[in-house]
């Protein structure tokens, strides 16, 4: 599904040249000013709408070492999901079933970007499951709001769970909170560059467009109406001080995407959460680091 080279989202870093990008901007500039109910729209669809990326190599060698399935989560339909098990296929037909870790992507990511996490857990003996949201992957769809990303968790563990540990990115990590909160459950749960509020994450994307903080005020009252929400009500640091599970949250100190201070606040609010700091890791690049996800496999299964 390709998408327009006007449309922007939050989870996934704009490949364009500094020209490209500086015409961006005054052309959002001149929109505000001109036209701001137009600006807002166009924020607001560029903040619910993933872009598309072509996989790397390193992703289909992944998953290829896995299986792929579609998963039923209610109202949303049947998600494309990959699968991996541990032992043989005797152990498959076990009336046992392994342990489930489910790993959550961020907006514009897909389940195969997740996929580095997978067999270091399948060795501690866990069936991995990681879901294209709806409009990601090859999952169906156009756009996906994080109100709907909560409810689609929701869904997924009365189909696939439950769930002995979730590995969470980005906004994927929000929307695990947020599902935490509603009451899924989980045996422990990591997350990576969560961001804490969807205000600052809307301005963030507002500025890269060249929109002021105001016109970012105005699409989130957009959102908030269209899907029956407050960004309020999603806050991490709110949701977190409710929240009981062993959470470890790992976030880079130069990601450029979602700083590290909404790290620290989620970590501040949630008693049995611990941040651990990286650098030089950005917000994808931090999926792939074979030291945080060694660290990731150990806190899962509580041998670390």
């Amino acid at each position: 599904m390709s998408r327009s080279s006007n449309t922007v989202s939050p989870g996934a870093p704009l490949r364009v040249s500094a020209s490209a990008l500086a015409a961006l901007r005054l052309k959002g500039q001149l929109t505000e000013r001109l036209a701001p109910g137009i600006a807002a729209r166009h924020l607001m669809r560029s903040f619910v709408t993933p872009r598309k990326s072509k996989l790397p190599q390193w992703e289909r060698d992944l998953i290829g070492q896995g299986g792929t399935t579609w998963v039923p989560a209610g109202p949303f339909g049947n998600l494309a999901a990959h699968v991996w098990y541990p032992g043989d296929r005797q152990s498959l037909m076990s009336a046992v079933p392994p342990p489930t870790v489910l790993l959550v992507h961020g907006h514009s990511g897909r389940a195969s970007q997740m996929a580095a996490f997978a067999a270091p857990l399948v060795a501690q003996g866990y069936r991995v499951l990681a879901v294209d949201a709806p409009a990601h992957g090859h999952s169906a769809g156009r756009t996906l709001a994080l109100p709907e990303y909560v409810n689609v968790l929701l869904e997924l563990e009365k189909s696939a769970g439950p769930f002995a540990g979730i590995v969470a990115h980005s906004v994927g990590a929000a929307a695990t909170v947020a599902a935490l909160a509603r009451g899924m459950a989980a045996g422990r749960v990591v997350l990576i560059a969560p961001p804490e509020a969807l205000s600052g994450h809307l301005t963030r994307l507002g500025r890269l467009l060249g929109y002021g903080p105001d016109l970012a005020k105005r699409a989130q009252q957009l959102i908030e109406a269209r899907y029956g929400e407050r960004f309020d009500t999603l806050r991490g640091s709110a949701l977190g001080a409710g929240l009981t599970q062993h959470a470890l949250v790992f976030h880079d100190e130069k990601d450029r995407m979602v700083p590290i201070s909404e790290g620290e606040a989620l970590v501040r609010a949630w008693d049995g959460a611990r941040l651990i700091r990286t650098v030089g890791l950005g917000h994808n690049r931090i999926l792939r680091d074979p030291s945080l996800i060694t660290q990731v496999a150990g806190f899962i299964s509580n041998t670390a």
